[in-house]
């Protein structure tokens, strides 16, 4: 009996709100970094933190995911628990996307 591959979610829409799924493509070429919002928001208080202490102006997706979840969830004792949490993490991410607390920019290239 052969193993059943099913093809990988494509992007949503142009227009539709992000969805959690996404991040994971998106970080291959794409960072984020903080916008104008003026109210409290841990994601955009995550970015800025970085920006503090690399001097970067944004910040790559997958290490925003990871401090995101162990900021908001924190660490889980086993892997099942740990991937629950990320994927919590994650819809928290997009969410505060959507609501443009922050915002995804294309990845700053070496040297640039």
């Amino acid at each position: 009996m052969g193993a059943i591959t099913l093809p990988a979610r494509p992007l949503a829409s142009v227009g539709a709100p992000l969805i959690a799924s996404e991040l994971r493509v998106l970080s291959r070429m794409h960072e984020v970094e903080q916008t104008g919002f003026d109210g409290y928001s841990v994601v955009r208080d995550i970015v800025e933190r970085w920006v503090t202490l690399t001097g970067d102006a944004s910040i790559p997706i997958d290490v925003l995911r990871e401090q995101v979840r162990l900021t908001v969830y924190s660490r889980a004792g086993d892997r099942r628990s740990e991937r629950k949490r990320q994927l919590l993490a994650d819809q928290f991410l997009a969410d505060a996307i959507n609501e443009c607390e922050v915002r995804i920019v294309p990845r700053q290239r070496d040297g640039q």
